[in-house]
């Protein structure tokens, strides 16, 4: 039988670094145990933000090989708990696009996608310079019928089969995303173009006709033109606003978590890259102009980073810059029990339950998603301050150990939590820190009733010491309920309802018992806090006051008679 390659996908649970290190042992003794005479490679990769397994057996007879692993792993780690299901397996018939083809695939859908928007919507077009709007009139014009029978989404699969010169039909359904971001059905696409005779299908290949190929062949140089204009032009003289931008808001990471979009880590990123400040201010101005939907994500985002810097140096040196700038990240690893596994979210993540199932206060959801992504920021510039030095020293990997990363962890969750501090001297005995935090509620009491006064008369009352009494009331109560309260006041009111309807069910441990009257007035309160916005503050408002006031007389009353 004709040697070759074979690759299987397989799903795990959720993987803490426990279970990783389990799944590489079995696998390495499934290998000992192989004929080595049979095979010429046999590897694995695993991927804890996603819980995938990757087999990759090269041999004379790959399928049987791998199927002899893969029977073996699932039949041990089923013993273990451990459930291993197959994605696929597939025959590698020649090596896959590498991430910079992939990228710079994404990138033409984005610009292309632009450009199609551009020629079928006027108001775009009519905002474009003098020189380029004319010389888009023109191409518009010679190729109107064609441009007329595109249906949307068609620009980037014109512009790759352009390129390709003849796709089998099997690797545009495979690339299928690249092309219409899973906006449209592509099957209908590409029958529509077919049909249309603006695509030929000849030997389960697909061809561009001839007026298709020169159509391609202006747009793409007009869309040199076009970021040409962008990229050089001084900032001032570009009105992004003309093109109606849409700021992007949040990014989709590769294991599916979501960040907020910010235009400074885009920054960051450039500058460790060694790009010039005026040259990143260009990019992140840029940018914008090409996203369509608020959601966009982190891939997207590094292929259109990498193309506006090609079109800015030709020469390559950013944009190969920034692609080892964003590769350092996948060399930040965690060093466990010998094995290096891959830092991520997912693993910051697993490390915070390990801690919060010893803390005898629980955290608030908000305050370990604060902590998550402070922690994940500190790293994220950890990489990047190291990627020239590792590019220099030929380094393969930053390596972390567990212990730091709890270190770290510990001390952020501490100095996140308005009650921090207390906690520390106090040694993480509830009870002890409950009674050091609660020794301002008779002050809070008095201020309330004082402010209640002051806005039944029509008196000034200060907005921002209000919302103080508030926090340290709600934080307060989170402690009574065994939590370590967050840094936000709207985050930890919202779980704050939550406990209480707990508490009211008795499927809660609190630290004091309050009456009924009590939870339902602090339920009350709560509710409307979580409604609090930078514009309307419900606070001042006087039978509120007289409510948190009550709440306050409830909570002294209680803890005095203890």
């Amino acid at each position: 039988m004709e040697a070759g390659v074979h690759v299987g996908f397989y799903t795990l649970p959720r993987l803490d670094e426990k279970t990783a290190v389990h799944v590489v042992e079995e696998l390495k003794r499934i290998k000992e145990e192989l004929d080595y005479r049979e095979i010429y490679l046999l590897t694995w990769y695993l991927d804890l933000d996603g819980s995938r397994l990757a087999i990759i057996v090269a041999a004379s007879q790959p399928l049987k090989i791998l199927k002899t692993v893969e029977r073996r792993l699932i039949s041990r780690l089923h013993g273990s708990g451990i459930e291993v299901n197959r994605i696929l397996v597939s025959r590698v018939e020649q090596v896959g696009a590498t991430g910079r083809e992939l990228r710079g695939l994404m990138a033409s859908r984005i610009f292309y996608r632009f450009l199609e928007k551009v020629v079928k919507e006027d108001d775009l077009k009519s905002n474009l310079p003098r020189r380029l709007r004319e010389n888009l009139e023109t191409i518009i014009d010679a190729h109107e019928t064609i441009i007329n029978m595109l249906p949307e989404y068609s620009f980037p699969l014109l512009a790759y089969l352009h390129k390709r010169k003849g796709v089998p039909i099997y690797e545009v359904v495979e690339k299928a995303y690249f092309f219409t971001g899973n906006k449209t059905d592509l099957q209908q696409l590409v029958n529509t173009l077919i049909q249309g005779g603006i695509c030929v299908l000849k030997d389960d290949k697909l061809y561009l006709n001839e007026d298709a190929e020169h159509l391609v062949s202006k747009l793409e140089l007009f869309i040199r033109r076009f970021l040409n204009y962008i990229l050089t032009s001084p900032l001032e003289h570009v009105d992004l606003e003309a093109f109606k931008v849409k700021k992007p808001k949040i990014v989709v990471l590769r294991s599916g978590e979501v960040s907020e979009y910010s235009p400074f880590k885009v920054l960051e990123s450039l500058f460790a890259a060694k790009v010039p400040l005026e040259v990143g201010l260009k990019i992140v101005s840029a940018i914008p102009l090409f996203i369509e939907e608020d959601v966009v994500s982190s891939l997207e985002l590094a292929s259109l980073v990498e193309s506006l810097l090609a079109g800015i140096d030709p020469s390559g040196i950013y944009s190969s810059s920034y692609e080892y700038v964003l590769t350092t990240r996948e060399r930040l690893m965690v060093e466990f029990d010998g094995s290096l596994y891959p830092f991520s979210r997912s693993y910051i993540r697993s490390r915070i339950n390990k801690l919060v199932d010893e803390m005898p206060l629980k955290p608030a959801p908000s305050l370990i998603e604060a902590s998550l992504e402070t922690v994940y920021e500190v790293f994220r510039r950890l990489y990047m301050t190291a990627a020239p030095r590792l590019l220099l020293e030929k380094e393969e990997y930053i390596k972390l150990r567990p212990e730091d990363i709890d270190s770290i962890l510990k001390t952020v969750i501490l100095s996140s939590s308005p009650v921090g501090e207390i906690l520390v001297k106090c040694g993480w005995n509830a009870e002890e820190i409950l009674k050091v935090y609660g020794k301002r509620i008779n002050e809070v009491e008095l201020f309330l009733r004082k402010v209640k006064d002051n806005l039944r008369r029509g008196g000034y009352v200060d907005p921002d010491a209000v919302l103080e009494k508030a926090f340290y009331l709600i934080n307060l109560v989170l402690l009574v309920f065994n939590v370590l309260p967050g840094p936000s006041i709207n985050a930890n009111a919202s779980y704050l309802a939550l406990k209480v309807r707990e508490a009211k069910r008795g499927k809660l441990r609190i630290l004091l018992d309050l009456e009924s009257k009590t939870l339902n007035r602090i339920h009350f309160f709560a509710r409307k806090v979580q409604s609090l916005t930078a514009t309307s503050n419900p606070l001042l408002d006087p039978q509120l006051v007289s409510l948190m006031a009550n709440i306050a007389s409830d909570l002294k009353n209680t803890m005095e008679n203890k």
